[in-house]
C-alpha cells in the first residue's frame, strides 16, 4: 500500500495504455510524484492526502511481470532520483510498532540483500530497453 511523501495534492489519478491506474500528486508546489501500475486506487481528484495515508493497492496493470509499484519523483518538470532530493523529514515510526514492523520486514528484507547489485552501465542499459519497450507499446 503506497503512502504519500507528505502533504499533497491529488491533480490527477486514471489510466492508460501503458499505466493502468495511476496517481500523481502536487507536493512543496515544485514537485510532484506518480504511483503506477497500482490494482485499485483510494483517492478523488483534489483531493487531500498527507504522510501514513492509504493511496492505493499495488498491483501488477499494465506490462509487467509482478505485482509493485513503479513510483516517480518530478521536480520542475523533469523527473528526478527522489533518493538525491532534500525532502523534508518524515515523521518516525510510532516507538509502540517499531519490533512489530521490523519482524514484519525481516525476510523480505533478507531476499532483498540477495540481489545483486547492478552497476552503472547495466542501468544504463535496462533503461533504455526499457524505453524502447515503453515505445514500442505505443506504437502498436
Amino acid at each position: 500500500m503506497p503512502n504519500t511523501p507528505g502533504l499533497s495534492l491529488v491533480l490527477t489519478k486514471g489510466c492508460s495504455l501503458i499505466h493502468p491506474f495511476f496517481i500523481v500528486y502536487l507536493y512543496l508546489l515544485i514537485s510532484s510524484t506518480q504511483y503506477l501500475h497500482m490494482k485499485r486506487l483510494n483517492v478523488k481528484k483534489d483531493q487531500r492526502v498527507q504522510q501514513g495515508d492509504v493511496i492505493g493497492w499495488i498491483g501488477m496493470t499494465g506490462n509487467t511481470s509482478g505485482p509493485h509499484v513503479c513510483y516517480r519523483f518530478w521536480k520542475n518538470g523533469r523527473q528526478v532520483d527522489p533518493l538525491k532530493e532534500k525532502l523534508p523529514a518524515a515523521a518516525p515510526i510510532d516507538r509502540s510498532l517499531a519490533k512489530d514492523y521490523f519482524e514484519y520486514i525481516k525476510t523480505p528484507l533478507e531476499q532483498l540483500e540477495c540481489i545483486e547489485y547492478l552497476g552503472e552501465n547495466d542501468l544504463t542499459s535496462l533503461a533504455q530497453n526499457s524505453i524502447e519497450n515503453e515505445n514500442a507499446l505505443t506504437a502498436q
